[in-house]
């Protein structure tokens, strides 16, 4: 039986997100203010050596997934190993910020139910 330890990091989000409910799921990041192109936004994972595996920080991995309508990315910067939100086009005050998980195969992946939104 294999089983997976899951490390949460504590971190700060950016003074220009907000944590809210979701009308996706659970609780989402939202824009507090207009987020320009290519901002990068906060690191939302770290790769942990001793564990060999990727740490989500806390809240900060508390974006949620849009194939259609992603307006950020995860960026990977290798030394050292961490992940980070970037918006990929302007981001209007109060919208949820959405990324598309399937272009990161290190994210939890959609899962059949999950609403193709």
């Amino acid at each position: 039986m294999s089983t997976t330890k899951i490390i949460l990091a504590k971190g700060d989000v950016c003074d220009k997100v907000y944590l809210s409910e979701s009308e996706i799921d659970g609780v989402g990041l939202f824009a507090k203010e207009n987020i320009p192109k290519g901002f990068i936004i906060h690191a939302t994972h770290y790769y942990h050596e001793k564990h060999q595996q990727w740490v989500n920080i806390t809240p900060n991995y508390k974006y949620n997934h849009s194939k259609l309508r992603a307006n950020c990315e995860i960026l990977t910067q290798e030394k050292p190993a961490a992940k980070a939100l970037s918006s990929l086009r302007e981001i209007n005050k109060g919208e949820e910020l959405l990324v598309d998980y399937t272009q990161d195969n290190i994210l939890e992946q959609p899962e059949d139910s999950w609403e193709n939104c």
